[in-house]
């Protein structure tokens, strides 16, 4: 479902990196670690979700370009820095090199720290969104991606001991990998003005579907053995865990029941949240 997306989504990069990163000589290496992390195989599934809900609410996909972009800056700029020595200090992401192990531990952690300024600047400059809009996201960007959101969960994952209760892995996890979820969705409701009660069922839809997200990692985890006592599938079983994760998806399709469009993209965010179900990866 993603794979046409994806192309796309890749063009807009290549175009960005060629036309916007690419006149910041002689940064040259910088560009090239940049570059080497935003070049993946990956699903882009939050671009993918930005995109969604805003031709859901009405908007065109040129208007959702700078939120997918940012997001994706963003996420990809936190693998860069999870994977570094003093946090993960893994090897290989996605099937390659991780960029500490090409570039060298000071350019990746430059890159990354580019990467997520950069977020902000692609909507600030974006030309097909009103001053408001760019505040607003930006604003949202900001808030979910920092010490009440992505870093925030970042740093409980760190600190956290055992024994772990339910409520404060569900915290982390919503934290770590939900917020930068709900950043994607309600980004892309932002650039088609949704209204209050719109942008409620969006809040409501990424809330449940990022939790969903990571749980099923924690799920794939276990199969795989790569699970610690922060794994929500380790601390409190497969079964408890699989019940929660059908639970979450359950609440995600019905806070889109509201939303009242003609957009195929109500199909394609249902699709999303099943995708999610069977995944193997």
């Amino acid at each position: 479902m993603f794979s046409d997306f994806s192309k796309m989504f890749n063009l807009w990069l290549q175009h960005y990196v060629a036309t916007t990163m690419q006149t910041q000589q002689p940064y040259d290496r910088l560009v090239d670690s940049i570059n080497y992390s935003l070049s993946t195989e990956g699903k882009r599934f939050r671009p993918y979700l930005a995109v969604s809900v805003a031709q859901l609410l009405g908007a065109d996909t040129e208007k959702a370009r700078s939120v997918a972009l940012a997001v994706e800056f963003i996420h990809t700029y936190s693998l860069i820095h999870d994977d570094l020595p003093c946090m993960d200090n893994d090897d290989f992401r996605r099937g390659k090199a991780t960029n500490h192990k090409v570039y060298g531990e000071a350019l990746a952690l430059l890159a990354g720290d580019g990467l997520l300024t950069e977020a902000f600047l692609v909507v600030l400059k974006d030309p097909h969104l009103t001053d408001s809009q760019k505040v607003q996201i930006s604003t949202l960007l900001s808030d979910y991606s920092g010490l009440r959101g992505m870093v925030g969960g970042q740093v409980i994952d760190m600190e956290i001991l055992e024994p772990v209760s339910p409520g404060l892995i569900e915290q982390m996890h919503l934290l770590k990998t939900g917020r930068l979820i709900q950043v994607a969705a309600l980004g892309g409701a932002l650039t088609a003005s949704a209204n209050e009660k719109d942008l409620k069922s969006i809040q409501i839809f990424s809330e449940n579907l990022g939790l969903a997200f990571q749980i099923k990692d924690d799920l794939l985890d276990v199969e795989t053995e790569k699970m610690d006592h922060k794994n929500f599938a380790k601390s409190f079983g497969q079964e408890q865990t699989l019940k929660k994760l059908n639970q979450l998806s359950e609440a995600a399709k019905l806070a889109l029941e509201p939303i009242q469009s003609s957009s195929p993209s109500k199909n394609n965010l249902l699709q999303l949240i099943d995708f999610n179900l069977i995944r193997r990866h």
